[in-house]
């Protein structure tokens, strides 16, 4: 074998140097989402940037990859209509995998690195909250702040525009169904132990006792538990006839499998991020009959065609309860950067979604926000919902 010089050794060191420098010079926190590129308009103009904190690999990928698409075909759709006054927008999502620190280190990277006009569908209660932190001092909004947890919006938060409607309201819809509708007489809860989990139970609690009634069995996990059958085994020995399922991703897909397996068939509900193609595969069967709420319309609705054909178009993956929570966010920024002006900053955008009211969404109730001072909703965009059932892998309204 021929030997190498010890220059020839130097320079191929010095190489392999270069490149490992080169490949780490974009490294960036969380990481932007493989494949994700913004369509942009050729107008010589400067891009308009925004961004998201999304969890996109982990438990809950299916869902920040859903609002990502929600969001990306607003945005292209928006830049072969013109842009924003002529200015394409460029949109980066980054990956947090739903962990709080990573949610705050990529809000940080997009609005000092990126010099994002404003955060648009970030997702996760406990990142918004430290995001909101950071935020706050700067008047720098998060439009379409993605958590039914009234934790980020009671009290209300001067960056947060929280969609969609929040547990103060999903809640107490999932228990009146089930004892007026399902005339449950034992019911029983299972939650994720922490700011997401915790208010939904209080909520339902209420709601519960406001009918003289209470749980029959109330179990909790943790948000990256890898299984659900102790939590399971106790409820079951409760007898139920109702379970309230307050979980998403493989933790909800575990608890209703595993029951399946085990010949234990309560009505099930659960919260709107289970209306996702992608959860519903995880379930299959099994899934038929659950019962859950959402505060858009039906997917498969003859008023949704425009949202059918905007993902065919742009090959986007079909839309979903979680993509429409995008949708919404990227409508809401694209009104308020309208509204806003020519001088673009994000405290212009801030003040443009304060005066968003009665905004038609075309894809669900209309979305209103406020001034701080305006009440408990001022920063909470919608207030209503309606309950929806899984058959025959969709969800769909509840007859009635």
């Amino acid at each position: 074998m021929k030997k190498r010089s010890a220059k020839q050794l130097f320079c191929l060191s010095f190489l392999i140097i270069i490149l490992f420098l080169a490949g780490c010079a974009d490294k960036k926190p969380g990481g932007a989402q493989s494949g994700t590129t913004s369509k942009t308009v050729n107008t010589g103009k400067d891009p308009i940037v925004i961004g998201a904190s999304l969890p996109l690999s982990g438990t809950l990928g299916y869902m920040g990859k859903e609002v990502a698409d929600g969001i990306q075909g607003i945005v292209n759709q928006t830049n072969d209509d013109g842009g924003i006054n002529g200015r394409p927008i460029k949109f980066i999502p980054m990956d947090d995998a739903y962990d709080p620190s990573k949610h705050l280190a990529n809000t940080r990277y997009l609005v000092d690195n990126e010099k994002a006009l404003a955060i648009v569908g970030s997702l996760g209660t406990e990142g918004l909250k430290s995001a909101a932190k950071f935020l706050n001092p700067k008047n720098y909004p998060v439009v379409g702040a993605l958590s039914i947890s009234d934790a980020i919006s009671d009290p209300p938060q001067k960056s947060l525009f929280a969609l969609p409607a929040p547990q103060s309201v999903e809640g107490p819809t999932l228990v009146e169904y089930a004892v007026k509708k399902l005339k449950a007489k034992r019911i029983a809860f299972v939650y994720q132990n922490d700011s997401w989990g915790e208010p939904a139970f209080k909520f339902s609690q209420e709601k519960m006792k406001s009918y003289g009634m209470e749980f029959v069995a109330v179990e909790t996990f943790e948000p990256k538990a890898s299984e659900m059958s102790t939590q399971l085994h106790r409820i079951k020995e409760a007898k139920p006839d109702v379970v309230i399922l307050y979980a998403l991703g493989s933790q909800a897909a575990s608890f209703v499998n595993s029951a399946a397996d085990e010949n234990f068939k309560p009505a099930m509900l659960g919260p709107s991020g289970l209306n996702s193609p992608e959860w519903i595969k995880l379930v299959g069967e099994n899934g038929d009959g659950i019962i859950s709420c959402s505060s858009y319309f039906p997917i498969t609705a003859d008023n949704m065609q425009w949202i059918r054909d905007l993902h065919a178009k742009y090959n986007l993956a079909n839309p979903s309860n979680n993509s429409l929570m995008g949708t919404s966010a990227a409508l809401v920024f694209v009104e308020a950067a309208k509204n806003a002006g020519d001088d673009l900053t994000p405290e212009a955008i801030l003040k443009a979604t304060e005066k968003i009211k009665n905004f038609d969404q075309k894809i669900g109730d209309p979305i209103s926000f406020g001034a701080l001072d305006d009440g408990d909703n001022s920063r909470r965009g919608q207030t209503t919902e309606s309950i929806i059932i899984l058959k025959d892998g969709l969800f769909v309204p509840e007859e009635n």
